[in-house]
């Protein structure tokens, strides 16, 4: 039934549940990495027309974001809002169907670095996804919003940097992007207004939609690493044969995503022509990745094999880093990390280098 969840862990709905007594709630969650998933069966049902409430709540404060929430999978209806992130970061709203709330379906609130994906939010009486109050850098694809009221998606004036691609959107009217720098969303192919390559918001700097993502084929599905690629999404990923970087940018495989898993199977190669990053996790001082992990992979003929900037709490191990022209791997202001069972050799500079790193 409804509840709070006060320690971490992985909890299954499976049947229908309603707020009961005087609670117009249902689940609030009030510590980090806990994973919420439901069955076909699970379903969220505000009480018998109250529209009060939360369906789903992530009570975190000023002084202590949550992280690592993971909502997969629910039905939810009749609360205020559907699902409501306060002060949760680096967590993932995925393949929810969150609609008939009196005010919002998806509402985040000075919550940064989430992925709300392919989702379907609809008939909210109010907003179907709203981001507010400092809400930044999240990425939102892949999903379905039609008849929510006011807008599909507003995005306060305070949040920023902001984006997403192949969202089926009803009423391209209907969505607002504020005026912080660089949000952007994108349509797929048959929405109003727009094609495959058809995006709205700021495009400061930018020449085109496929020049910085949006749209194309550079938002890549977890699966399987055919090619140097920029991985913007969590999850699982493997390389099961030698690719070989062109040159073209700073690196051959970049993570810009928490929560990313690389692993190569015997024939996984990533080989370089003496310049550039083999492997690069990219944060920033302000938006540090956590969760990154690389394994077995045999990387080569780089500047630096591998190379985290601004990246916590990951692992890197049984890779074999070898003959690359400056350091094997490298950490710059990233720290809590494993480096365990690798074979460094033949680099010629440094091995192992941390920098600015705990």
């Amino acid at each position: 039934g409804c509840m709070e969840i006060t320690k971490p862990g992985s909890y299954t709905l499976s049947k229908e549940i309603t707020p009961e007594g005087s609670s117009s709630s249902c689940i609030k969650i009030k510590s980090s990495d806990v994973k919420i998933s439901c069955t076909s069966n699970g379903k969220i049902k505000g009480s018998e027309g109250s529209g009060k409430g939360y369906g789903i709540y992530t009570e975190g404060s000023l002084s202590n974001h949550l992280e690592g929430i993971e909502i997969t999978g629910c039905d939810i209806s009749g609360f205020g809002d559907g699902i409501d992130f306060n002060y949760a970061d680096k967590s993932h709203i995925s393949k929810n169907t969150v609609h008939d709330n009196s005010y919002y379906g998806i509402y985040l609130y000075e919550s940064s670095s989430n992925t709300i994906t392919a989702n379907t939010v609809t008939g909210n009486s109010d907003r179907g996804i709203l981001l507010s109050y400092s809400s930044s850098n999240n990425i939102i694809s892949e999903n379905t919003l039609k008849d929510n009221k006011d807008y599909e998606i507003r995005f306060t004036d305070s949040s920023k940097g902001n984006t997403g691609c192949f969202n089926d959107i009803g009423d391209i009217t209907k969505v607002h992007l504020g005026t912080g720098l660089g949000n952007y969303i994108g349509v797929k192919e048959g929405d109003q207004c727009g094609d495959s390559k058809t995006c709205y918001g700021d495009m400061t700097g930018k020449t085109s939609c496929d020049a910085f993502g949006c749209c194309d084929n550079s938002i890549v599905e977890p699966g399987t690493i055919n090619g140097c690629m920029e991985i913007t999404k969590p999850g699982s990923y493997t390389l099961s044969k030698e690719i070989t970087h062109d040159g073209s940018s700073d690196s051959c495989i970049k993570i810009k995503s928490s929560d990313v898993k690389i692993s190569c199977t015997s024939e996984g190669k990533i080989k370089g022509s003496r310049y550039d990053i083999g492997i690069y996790a990219e944060g920033s001082s302000s938006n540090h990745l956590e969760g990154i992990e690389i394994t077995g992979c045999d990387i080569s003929g780089f500047e630096y094999g591998i190379d985290f900037y601004c990246a916590d709490k990951s692992h890197i191990s049984k890779n074999t880093v070898h003959d690359n022209s400056y350091y094997g791997i490298y950490l710059y202001e990233s720290s809590s990390n494993t480096i365990t069972a690798n074979t460094v050799t033949g680099n010629s500079d440094r091995g192992i280098l941390l920098s600015y790193s705990s």
